[in-house]
């Protein structure tokens, strides 16, 4: 028996994780499968998860129901995002190989949420960025311009842009997964 197996001793609370198990682990493996693209990584995600659940089903159960399926799917989400992060994951089966499962993903008003939370996330990062950075990122990525119009636009020298594009890049990153792990995700 696992060490914190031991502390978590209680029926009520090993049916609580049963429920939560039944009711919410096909959409959390849709999710880790949404952003690992991968079954086998999307299941060892999910079982890591689900024993981080288990660990600290004190501080889960004190989540409030209405709140709950948000607060899985977020976690599950952070999960996957920090495999990616450290290259712990292979890319190798599409979510398009489970059609069955597309329908629940777009119509499911969390996954919606999720996205929506993302972006703002993201436009949040984008924003820390300096103007320079910034609007680097936006000509190339947003406007498609080449090199030499970014280095017209932004008023820098051509040989200088793919430079300033990385930092931009990293900087962009960097934020994102900061405000990622700092700000509570669903209010």
């Amino acid at each position: 028996m696992l060490p914190f197996l031991e502390v978590i001793d209680d029926i009520d609370t090993r049916n609580y994780f049963n429920l939560l198990y039944k009711e919410y682990h096909q959409i959390m493996f849709v999710c880790a499968m949404k952003i690992l693209k991968n079954q086998h990584d999307a299941e060892d995600a999910l079982q890591q998860v689900l024993l981080r659940l288990w660990k600290y089903m004190d501080n889960v159960q004190k989540v409030s129901p209405t709140k709950m399926r948000s607060y899985l799917l977020i976690t599950t989400k952070n999960h996957c995002l920090t495999l990616l992060k450290k290259g712990n994951s292979n890319t190798i089966v599409s979510i398009d190989e489970f059609p069955e499962l597309e329908p629940m993903i777009e119509n499911d008003p969390e996954i919606i949420t999720i996205k929506n939370y993302d972006n703002r996330v993201l436009l949040d990062a984008l924003n820390m960025l300096h103007p320079r950075y910034r609007q680097i990122i936006l000509d190339k990525t947003v406007l498609h311009l080449n090199d030499e119009q970014t280095a017209e636009h932004i008023g820098i020298k051509t040989t200088y842009v793919r430079e300033c594009l990385s930092r931009a890049r990293s900087s962009l990153r960097k934020n994102y997964l900061e405000l990622l792990s700092s700000k509570h995700p669903i209010q």
